[in-house]
């Protein structure tokens, strides 16, 4: 996919990459609701581009297998920003999906020369409610740090934090879908202590969660 550069005529190309095999469903589905969401919108213009490359690249999997990755990308135009017309316009964009991938450790597969960003494009249920966390390196110029959050707005709200936050948050996030196993089962018995049958309470109980 693709999105147009102020500073250029011809629009960046974006590919989602998935580090590993177990991953690639999950590249798939983000490359697919990037078309859904992106096409035709705003200047982008989103395409089946599968060339590291690219202008941006968007990395979902595990950390094992990420630094390979990221410097088969950056070997592709040498580590370095393309020319361009404008301060700070043309730099290559890297973003990461990937959950305990430091921007530090993005910096050292990638080099000097692209943006780096992490953002919770992973999270299932961030991906639900539309709203994700992002953390940008805070050197980046306002031109390309625009264009980088332009980029996770097309998939929902972007709240951009600090990197010592992010983490924190991400891993909350992480844990949601445990406590709220936790929280139902209490409730269903506390609600049985109380007389109500135990096939009647759980869908019941359910049902309210997913009312609220």
């Amino acid at each position: 996919m693709s999105v147009l550069d102020p500073e250029r005529e011809r629009p960046l190309s974006v590919v989602v990459v998935a580090t590993d095999e177990a991953s690639l469903s999950s590249a798939v589905t983000l490359q697919q609701l990037l078309m859904e969401r992106c096409g035709g919108a705003g200047g982008w213009t989103v395409v089946a581009d599968q060339n590291r490359g690219s202008d941006v690249l968007i990395l979902v999997g595990q950390a094992a297998g990420a630094a390979q990755v990221i410097r088969q990308w950056a070997a592709a135009f040498g580590g370095e920003a393309r020319p361009s017309t404008g301060a700070g316009a043309g730099k290559k964009m890297l973003v990461s999906a990937i959950g305990g991938l430091r921007l530090t450790d993005l910096r050292a597969s990638a080099g000097p020369g692209p943006i780096c960003c992490r953002a919770t494009l992973g999270s299932r249920a961030l991906a639900k409610a539309g709203f994700m966390l992002a953390t940008i390196e805070p050197e980046v110029p306002e031109q390309q740090r625009d264009l980088c959050l332009d980029l996770l707005r097309c998939l929902g709200e972007v709240e951009v934090v600090s990197e010592e936050t992010f983490e924190l948050a991400e891993a909350l996030i992480s844990a949601i879908p445990g406590l709220l196993c936790e929280v139902l089962l209490g409730m269903e018995e506390g609600a049985v202590e109380t007389g109500l049958p135990s096939h009647v309470a759980r869908p019941l109980l359910r049902q309210t969660l997913l009312a609220t």
